[in-house]
């Protein structure tokens, strides 16, 4: 999933977190046996995934450098060739690298303690297991007599392997002497894959043709010949619990199973996979057989029923085809919404993977199986757009799908994850290329490719009204979208139009023509803004208040592909062909930052929460996640230039996709050791899985270079939904607090009165360098929305001290929680806020005191420090943050302490895991004399360390000083 790049200054904003929805590729999954347990390791790009076959979640994963061409298992070691370079792992650490191949390797087998390799030279090579250099090496085949293609060591064959070719015959040799034993004629069809038997000198071999041939090694004897019809066999594999039984895979995804007795076809398994099978395996004495293809994913069958064909027990799935587009669903940013070209809507939770899950489309599987077609060909076509609404989840269907070309519109359950009964369609049979669903969760908007713009009712799937007799358009709707209040419904059309209609009337109130055809609408629903992708590549702005285009932005150099808000409404960001990923400040009207990948983001949605970005690209089946490193520690920003943008292709700032990274429970801390060396190793461990830097930054590095700063990691967040409500309300009343002195423009970004401030400038108005006023740009209109001016009111006098001045030293990770990778403080990772609020801060320019020796190259940076999503204004300390003052001294008795001398007093009595609040609160020392038991159980100190903290506590009072 990795590509080469260089990082820019201008892609400092996001960072590459993680992919998730991969499960399973082309390159077949091997099975590891550990006791009584099985785990499978699925090579999937430049990873590997382990899962636990009991329950098939993710146990652990491996990142490789280059992408994974065939892998193989012995005891604790995992062997994976990548090209040319062949590598052996243990538990996520290389150990072992085998050189000297001078071809891609694409077959690998354990052999004892030595690994036998062959490349595409058709060079054999063996190698011991700690050992780097080859002890034998094969290389008199002759690739147009004997190429390799399959390899296997016969059972009690001592020193022996069998070689299969590409031109039918067989071979087997004595790795020992590097002789060869015996030539088998074979049967004129290039061997595809073999299988050792319970029965001593027999294998099973699957051929080009389909035939699967059971031959004795010792006789030198075809003892049986089967056909498995449809191409090629992929993959073979015999029962070990006693049944006389083969199970056969091919390339239509079709698996059969063999009774050997009777020497015939027991039963059939068609469409086990959309495509090919690359595995197929029996797991040690159990009738259970795993299975795992291309189209992504890993299933296990039980084979308990009279019928003899196997069951689906369990699964683990992502798209088959490539998503072309993601949303995210509720206001926990959890859930994301995918859909596929391979006709499915999917479900994916981003923090407990094991719950994602397909929307049922009904019983497609067994009506296919009576019709004798594929399940693929009863599902419904590819969705083009879809919308949701959480509002109405427990009563009705709440989203609603158009499909190509179909003029049919399908509602879904969230809550039931199932397709529904009824269909949405009204007198036409033009294609519906366009759904939206009202705020209050009763309505769905439907826009189609004649013009038309008609409304039903969600509950019923009643058709209710059509906008202006179905002629709303003169072209083909491609948005459609409604206010909060239901008041106004917004649609654009290819005729390169917006207008504005009455909702319940129908009536056209406004028309606004634009200068290019509408391709997209994205509502930020909150300030009642709109965003526009055009043909012509421009994004606009329009206020559905006002009724017009309040901001235009120019840069993109393809095609629009999606755009989404952030919750605030404070930046817009879009993707189009051109492979980048735009990020605007709506308040200044100027491009703040933006990034380039190596293959274009076809959809992209921003979490409700503010910390993450989720992006779908071409060719790609999973969904990638990108870390809002404002979210999680300063930032450093800067105002880009003509020269930035005129960046040429090689020095552009290009990103590499996310990595897959580790399930959040794949390495857990040691809850108990809360204080200890265990719990930061643990919390280290899961940051390298997920890809993220190490928590260790020295406090220059965290100033100079923010991307080195460390994500600060919740442990344990026990604060309930209603708490969270009386945060955002009281927080929303508290207003601004005291300014910061930041600097020549402290007082104008930081002072008390700021939240009652009616200037737009916001975010840009302080001039990097000079600190002196900049005016804003042209508003197109020239006029403030009335969306813009609402979400800036709730932008303004959100700060304070502690959040303007540079961090005195690193973050302190603390313990990362089971379920979330990362968390930021004020976040429940257990329960959501019923309003969730992105507390975004001004940029704000330090000044050289406050950041101490900063360099004269970063004079000119904007620095924002944004710390919590969710308001703390209820927290036990409220309003008793420290001032920030350097360490003195001359301080003496608890109550004179400074935040800084209470930190060096938590880490002196190893309460390391209470910092965080520390830091994040302002805590000085009469604020830590005031903590109550209540108060430290909020942040997550358990009792025994409560018991220390004040018996330390009492002994500082009585004259121990820091």
């Amino acid at each position: 999933h990795t590509h080469t790049h260089t990082i820019h200054p201008m892609a400092e904003l996001f960072q590459a977190y993680r992919a998730t929805g991969f499960v399973a590729s082309h390159v077949p999954v091997v099975l590891q046996t550990r006791g009584s347990e099985h785990f499978v390791t699925s090579p999937v790009g430049n990873a590997l995934h382990v899962y636990n076959c009991k329950k098939l979640n993710l146990v652990f994963v491996v990142h490789t450098p280059q992408p994974i061409d065939c892998v193989a298992v012995s005891a604790d070691l995992v062997f994976v060739a990548s090209q040319s370079t062949v590598t052996a792992w243990v538990r996520g650490k290389r150990v072992t690298e085998y050189t000297g191949h001078g071809g891609s390797v694409h077959l690998l087998l354990p052999f004892g303690q030595h690994l036998v390799t062959v490349d595409s030279s058709n060079v054999l090579r063996v190698f011991p297991f700690t050992s780097s250099e080859a002890t034998l090496t094969l290389d008199d085949f002759g690739s147009h007599n004997f190429r390799i293609s399959s390899i296997l060591h016969p059972s009690t064959y001592l020193n022996k392997v069998l070689l299969g070719s590409g031109q039918g015959a067989l071979q087997l040799w004595n790795l020992r002497t590097g002789a060869l034993v015996h030539q088998f004629a074979g049967w004129r069809s290039a061997v595809t894959c073999m299988a050792q038997s319970p029965a001593v000198d027999v294998v099973a071999v699957g051929l080009q043709t389909g035939q699967i041939k059971l031959h004795n090694l010792r006789a030198d004897r075809t003892l049986m010949s089967l056909h498995h019809d449809g191409g090629p066999v992929t993959a073979l594999t015999f029962r070990t619990d006693g049944q006389p039984m083969l199970a056969s895979a091919n390339t239509t995804g079709r698996v059969v199973l063999w009774n050997l007795e009777e020497k015939k076809e027991e039963a059939t398994m068609p469409d086990c996979h959309d495509g090919s099978v690359s595995s197929a395996i029996f797991l040690t004495s159990q009738a259970m057989l795993l299975t795992a293809g291309p189209d992504n994913s890993i299933k296990i069958w039980a084979f308990d029923e009279t019928g003899g064909a196997g069951r689906l027990l369990r699964h683990r799935a992502g798209h088959s085809a490539p998503p072309s587009r993601v949303r995210y669903y509720g206001t926990d940013g959890k859930v994301l919404l995918t859909a596929g070209q391979d006709r499915s809507l999917r479900m994916l939770n981003v923090w407990k993977d094991e719950q994602s899950c397909e929307l049922s489309q009904g019983s497609v599987t067994s009506k296919a199986k009576q019709l004798g077609v594929r399940a693929e060909q009863l599902k419904l076509p590819p969705i083009v757009a879809f919308a949701a609404g959480e509002v109405r989840q427990r009563d009705w269907n709440n989203i609603v799908s158009a499909h190509v070309g179909s003029p049919e519109a399908r509602s879904w359950s969230f809550e039931n994850k199932k397709l529904g009964s009824k269909v949405m369609c009204h007198e036409t049979t033009s294609t519906l290329r366009t759904v939206g669903i009202s705020a209050c969760g009763n309505f769905a908007l439907l826009g189609y490719a004649d013009g038309a713009l008609h409304r039903f009712t969600l509950q019923s799937s009643l058709f209710r009204l059509s906008y202006a007799d179905g002629k709303a358009h003169s072209g083909a709707v491609t948005g459609v979208v409604s206010d909060a209040l239901n008041k106004c419904v917004c649609s654009g059309s290819q005729d390169c139009t917006l207008k504005f209609w009455g909702f319940a009337s129908g009536r056209l109130l406004r028309t606004l023509k634009l200068p290019a055809q509408v391709t997209q609408l994205e509502l930020h629903r909150e300030s009642s803004l709109v965003a526009v992708a055009c043909a012509d590549y421009t994004v606009r702005v329009a206020d559905l208040d006002l009724g017009r285009v309040v901001r235009s932005y120019s840069g993109h150099q393809g095609r629009i592909t999606d755009m989404t808000w952030t919750p605030d409404a404070r930046w817009l960001l879009s993707s189009s062909m051109d492979t980048s990923v735009r990020v605007w400040d709506l308040a200044s009207g100027r491009l703040l930052t933006y990034f380039c990948v190596a293959e274009a983001a076809t959809s992209l949605a921003f979490s409700p929460t503010g910390d993450f970005l989720a992006t779908t690209h071409v060719d790609s089946v999973g969904v990638y996640l990108w870390a809002n490193r404002s979210m999680f520690g300063p930032v450093a920003l800067r105002a880009l230039t003509q020269h930035d943008l005129d960046l040429d292709d090689e020095r552009a700032c290009m990103l590499s996709l996310p990595r897959a990274a580790a399930a959040a429970d794949a390495v857990v801390a040691d809850d108990a050791d809360e204080d200890g060396g265990a719990a930061a190793a643990a919390t280290s461990r899961r940051n390298y899985l997920a890809g993220l830097p190490d928590s260790a930054s020295s406090a220059s590095a965290s100033l100079q270079q923010p991307a080195a700063t460390s994500f600060t990691v919740v442990a344990r967040e026990k604060r309930a939904a209603e708490d969270d409500d009386a945060n955002t309300t009281s927080s929303s009343s508290s207003g601004g607090g005291s300014g910061g002195a930041g600097g020549p423009g402290g007082a104008a970004a930081g002072g008390g009165n700021s939240s009652t401030s009616s200037s737009p400038q916001s975010a840009w108005s302080l001039d990097a360098r000079s600190g002196t006023s900049v005016p804003s740009p042209p508003m197109g209109t020239g006029a403030m929305p009335a969306g813009a001016r609402r979400s800036l009111a709730s932008l303004e006098g959100r700060r304070s001290s502690s959040e303007l001045r540079a961090p005195d030293r690193p973050l302190q990770p603390r313990v990362a929680p089971a379920h979330p990778p990362l968390s930021r403080p004020g976040h429940s990772p257990g329960k959501a806020s019923s309003q969730p609020q992105l507390q975004q801060l001004p940029l704000q320019r330090l000044s050289t005191a406050s950041l101490g020796s900063t360099p004269s190259s970063d004079a000119g940076r904007l620095y924002v420090r944004e710390h919590s999503a969710v308001p703390r204004a209820s927290s036990p300390l409220s309003g008793q943050r420290g001032s920030g003052a350097r360490l003195s001294s001359e301080s003496s008795g608890v109550a004179h302490w400074t935040v800084e001398e209470v930190i060096a007093w938590l880490d002196r009595i190893g309460l390391t895991t209470f910092v965080g609040a520390v830091q994040e609160e302002g805590i000085d020392g009469s604020a830590l004399l005031d903590l109550s038991p209540k108060d430290l159980e909020y942040y997550g100190m358990k009792q025994h360390h409560q018991k220390r903290f004040f018996k330390e506590l009492d002994v500082a009072k009585e004259g121990s000083s820091v």
